[in-house]
């Protein structure tokens, strides 16, 4: 029994000792964190003080009582180091070495003598972020993440699920002036917005000019240049079907004139209404484009009913985005108007013809990275009504023509505001008759080159092209002699200021006519317009056009001044009143063929 006793309580005495060296033994993870802690404090990183030696003492229950210092690992199991932990402010990919610091560790509820440091091994149960950590490698081709310091702007932050706006746009109050106050939402307002600003998107138009490069010579071909000339205050809204976009527009207007026949020897003063509308229904798209128009005109005469005229034109217009340098655009229009009594061969009394225009034209448009390519081709077939003078009807036929054309431009951009283009371009005229002045039929062929600078259509300050050439216009009949012309064709907008803008056309043509043993006729036709805000909603214009005209192997000449001034209020961004007085003087050699003519003009435009 001695024995066993003995036995006994030696078996209790050596669990008793293994359970006390348990408790004070230091893990290994201790060891390391130890060892991080001294580091630190030789660096020189941490500005805290060393604790005395006899300072602390640790308990095996974990609470710091004072007593001696553990110098064999200087361990306190209130704070552990985590690798990777960097200084707040500094780069994680910074090339100054990381800073351990000590990270308090919460109490989990396990075994007070176990390892509690987080196994760096598993890094997404740790609550340090691993992006911070030193040790994670930039991966070649990922974005490295932002940090405090880099010079990019951060991105802006994604929405989240689940959490709601705190700090909404406020709504504008009920009552206040729509016209002196823009309600639109800050978003809209950027979107729609052309004025120059660093938060405006470049080049965005808010009238969705987007189907330009299909007629690039004809004069005002490229509306984005007028409309930085016009420069107005407000721009149409339009209103949203779908994702296409409507903007209507309705013109009224008075118009008292002097001369009504445009015609030397004869008294026609006379005054008209009319009444003008315009619509474009235009897609709304990221890619592609497509674009309705219709318009239509008529006026009544008070004292010449035979100047009342009729006028529309209906017009499909669109752009294929092949690639995204590449598309195809293509266009056709049927237009219906009175010749008027100042046109080529127009007569000064009796009936005027109608004439019908139907136009088809299709371009190409890709882009080598400066190098741009341009292939474009027309169809335009041209009829006269007949028309009844003094008893005698004439059936037109002579003038009535269709004609093609095919160009190749070349274009060199040095940057989006200044490139240079050359082109040559073809054409083919076809009439369906003979005059009877001299029985030949007005049937040639031209050829006409052209090299030109263009300043490009997003710039905020000048807008347009200009260039120069030579063409050359042949009759298929030898008893009509070629002609050979000096061209010059442009159409430049200059913002001068805020509040002053300047328009520059020029435009040479080559006509046909059908005054006997003569196939041709040269048109120079240039002007200046210049636009002035005297307030922001009182714009005032004035301009000056002059055009010359000469007959090939005819000593016939004419030339005509236009003089102009104009008004404009704009009561709101919808309702526009104007005004605009408008001096013709018209000069010719033959006979009793100069006149002198002035229009006044009293109106109001309503748009959305």
């Amino acid at each position: 029994m001695l024995n066993i006793h003995k036995i006994r309580l030696f078996i209790m005495g050596f669990a008793a000792a293994a359970l006390v060296a348990t408790v004070f033994e230091t893990s290994p993870a201790h060891a390391q964190a130890a060892q991080d802690a001294d580091n630190l404090s030789e660096s020189g990183a941490d500005t805290k003080a060393k604790p005395d030696a006899d300072n602390t003492q640790t308990q095996s229950d974990g609470n710091a009582k004072p007593g001696p210092k553990n110098t064999d690992t200087g361990f306190d199991p209130q704070f552990r180091s985590v690798p990777g932990l960097t200084v707040p402010g500094a780069s994680a990919r910074s090339a100054q070495p990381t800073r351990k610091l000590p990270v308090e560790v919460p109490d989990l509820g396990g075994d007070p003598g176990g390892d509690d440091i987080i196994p760096r091994s598993d890094p997404t149960q740790d609550p340090i972020d691993p992006l911070d950590d030193a040790d994670q490698a930039q991966v070649r081709g990922v974005r490295a993440a932002p940090v405090d310091g880099d010079l990019n702007p951060p991105e802006p932050e994604q929405p989240v699920d689940g959490v709601l706006d705190t700090n909404p746009e406020a709504t504008p109050p009920d009552g206040i002036d729509p016209v002196a106050n823009d309600l639109r939402s800050t978003q809209d307002r950027d979107l729609f917005s052309v004025t120059p600003s660093t938060e405006t998107p470049s080049g965005y138009d808010p009238l969705l000019f987007q189907i330009e490069d299909l007629d690039p010579l004809s004069a005002r071909a490229d509306r984005r240049t007028e409309q930085l000339f016009r420069n107005e205050p407000y721009d149409p809204l339009g209103i949203r079907i779908g994702s296409f976009v409507y903007f209507p527009e309705l013109d009224l207007s008075v118009v008292k004139t002097n001369n009504v026949l445009r015609a030397s020897n004869i008294d026609s003063d006379d005054t008209y209404i009319e009444a003008a509308s315009n619509a474009r229904l235009v897609s709304n798209w990221a890619r592609h484009a497509l674009e309705f128009r219709a318009s239509s005109l008529k006026n009544l005469h008070d004292e010449f009913p035979s100047e009342d005229d009729t006028a529309y034109t209906l017009a499909v217009l669109s752009r294929v985005d092949i690639a995204k340098r590449t598309n195809i655009q293509a266009s056709f229009s049927h237009d219906f108007r009175q010749e008027g009594r100042g046109a080529i061969d127009a007569t000064t009394s009796g009936d005027r013809p109608g004439v019908t225009t139907d136009d088809a034209r299709l371009s190409f448009n890709h882009r080598f990275n400066r190098l741009g390519l341009q292939l474009r081709g027309a169809s335009i077939d041209q009829d006269f009504s007949p028309t009844t003078t003094l008893g005698v009807t004439s059936t037109n036929k002579e003038r009535n023509s269709v004609v093609t054309t095919e160009a190749v431009r070349a274009t060199w951009e040095f940057k989006p505001t200044l490139s240079m283009f050359a082109e040559v371009e073809l054409d083919q005229r076809n009439y369906q008759a003979a005059p009877s002045g001299d029985n030949i039929i007005r049937d040639s062929s031209g050829i006409y080159s052209r090299v030109g600078v263009d300043f490009g259509n997003t710039s905020q300050t000048l807008r347009g092209d200009i260039s120069l050439g030579i063409g050359t216009q042949a009759p298929d009949d030898d008893r009509l002699a070629d002609t050979t012309a000096f061209l010059v064709d442009g159409n430049l907008a200059w913002r001068l200021s805020d509040l002053t803008t300047v328009l520059v056309t020029a435009q040479t043509d080559v006509f046909d006519t059908t005054t006997a043993n003569t196939a041709f006729a040269i048109s120079h036709t240039g002007g200046i317009e210049v636009r002035h805000k005297f307030r922001e909603y009182l714009i005032g214009t004035a301009g000056f056009t002059y055009s010359g005209r000469t007959y090939e192997d005819n000593p016939l000449k004419e030339s005509e001044a236009r003089t102009q001034l104009g008004l404009e209020y704009f009561a709101s961004r919808d309702i526009i009143l104007y005004g605009r007085y408008q001096h013709i003087a018209f000069d010719s050699n033959e006979l009793s063929s100069s006149y002198d003519a002035d229009d006044i003009r009293v109106g109001i435009k309503v748009r959305k």
